[in-house]
């Protein structure tokens, strides 16, 4: 009996690692990609592979060994896996099949056709082809633009370049901008300038984005208040520039499962790269969809049912787990997205400070200011939001003061301290009043070593680089 044919479009992480899972259990499908060959272009950004997903998708692949050997450079993933699998095969569209219902025949860009495929897997990202026939759901721009930008052998090319960036990573957050740099194994940087603003803003900023001086305008306009260092390794990825728009899917997004196909990865939950979940996401979607498959291949009253059966049987399994997994992971970059993009690059806390601050309080008058928004006192913030943002960040963010001793447990609203401008008394900011918690502190633990409100205040301003 013919085992069911499997189509896999997309030739990313969960394409890969469902195929050569499959392929462990004796399983046959094909990719579908359509790209020309696996060196048409650079694919995507350094990955972290979590050990609890990612990794044991790798594991279970009988890859971890390889992936341990290649840990830092990008794309090794389509070097070792081997599976059945054809190039230069855009999908252009997907017919389900008018005389056997729940299989799907395929249409390419080179004109060829596949016909009655038994499980239609989408692995085919942000513009899946495969998705309409399971949702009408589509991609929103997220807010952010991010410009590309690259500096090739900087070792021997920009010695001081490659030792800034180093062997890991640089990253710097702010309210509406983030400079995101990384090495990658080749040696190059990868480097993400990015901003908040408008869906059509690379396109009308006034910026000709393949002009020699589009670094220099970008960072005049949008960086010009960082530091130098952090201005000069922009100006100074000279190798390649690319504006990417960031785009994501509703947060719980959802359908009702269909005979003979599903959906993984980036066509099932696209998310924006801001807690570095994706691809764990996508890969754990293709390790519990093959997962499902070989349970039903292995089962005793697998041998009782049809093909069609099992596989309706697998997906829907995969699919309950998985639409779980999505919305949890897809409310964490949300929660992501906006802390990264906020006064203090802290992911944002809980809305009580906001309603709290709706309300007079209750506290001392001083002057001394100690948050600070692009540099300027924070009664010259931006907006009122980015005041709020910055004094919640300042409350719960700065995990060294709390193992240095200085913070014990969450500060309570009447522990803030208003400092008034007088030539701008609608802008007040904020002190951090330890002393309080200090004194608690000393009558729990007689003999505790010393600490004053001053050395905590002084702590919160290095923190901040006053």
């Amino acid at each position: 009996m013919p085992h069911p044919k499997i189509a896999i479009i997309g030739a990313g992480p969960a394409g890969l690692t469902l195929a050569r899972l499959l392929q462990k259990s004796s399983i046959p499908s094909v990719i579908y990609e359509a790209e020309p060959s696996r060196l048409f272009r650079n694919q995507g950004g350094t990955l972290d592979l979590h050990p609890r997903v990612g990794q044991l998708a790798l594991k279970e692949a009988g890859l971890l060994p390889q992936f341990q050997q290649h840990s830092r450079p990008e794309g090794e993933a389509s070097k070792i896996l081997k599976y059945d699998g054809k190039w230069g095969k855009k999908l252009l569209g997907v017919q389900e099949d008018e005389k056997k219902k729940g299989t799907y025949n395929l249409s390419f860009a080179d004109g060829s056709i596949e016909t009655g495929i038994d499980l239609l897997v989408g692995a085919d990202g942000a513009w899946s082809k495969v998705r309409p026939l399971l949702t009408a759901e589509k991609p929103f721009y997220a807010g952010i633009t991010a410009i590309e930008l690259w500096a090739n052998d900087v070792d021997k090319t920009n010695p001081w370049l490659g030792k800034y960036i180093g062997q890991g990573s640089l990253f710097m957050f702010d309210e509406g901008r983030a400079i995101m740099y990384q090495r990658q194994g080749s040696g190059a940087i990868r480097a993400y300038a990015t901003v908040r603003q408008p869906e059509n803003w690379a396109e009308e900023c006034g910026i000709d984005w393949e002009a020699p001086d589009a670094r220099d305008k970008l960072v005049k306009e949008y960086f010009d208040d960082c530091g130098e260092e952090l201005k000069r390794v922009v100006l100074e990825s000279k190798d390649l520039l690319i504006p990417r728009k960031c785009w994501m899917m509703s947060v719980g997004v959802s359908w009702k499962s269909r005979q003979g196909v599903t959906l993984l990865g980036d066509a099932a939950h696209l998310m924006t790269p801001f807690t570095g979940m994706g691809v764990n996401v996508a890969m754990a979607d293709a390790l519990d969809l093959a997962r499902a498959l070989i349970a039903r291949k292995e089962s005793v009253t697998a041998k009782l049912v049809s093909d069609v059966k099992n596989i309706a049987i697998a997906v829907e399994q995969y699919e309950k787990e998985m639409l779980v997994r999505a919305e949890e992971n897809a409310k964490k970059t949300v929660h992501g997205l906006k802390g990264h993009f906020s006064a203090t690059g802290k992911r944002s806390c809980s809305t009580s400070l906001t309603k709290a601050g709706s309300n007079a309080l209750p506290n001392r008058v001083h002057r001394r200011v100690i948050l600070r928004d692009y540099g300027k006192p924070i009664y010259k913030a931006s907006s009122r939001a980015a005041l709020l943002a910055a004094l919640e960040g300042c409350i719960k963010g700065h995990e060294s003061l709390r193992k240095a001793g200085f913070l014990y447990r969450d500060i309570l609203i009447n522990n803030l301290m208003m400092n008034k401008d007088e030539e701008n008394p609608s802008w007040p900011s904020f002190l951090i009043d330890l002393d309080l918690r200090i004194k608690e502190a000393r009558r729990e633990a007689s003999g505790a070593r010393g600490k004053t409100g001053t050395r905590a205040f002084i702590a919160i301003g290095a923190l901040l680089s006053e």
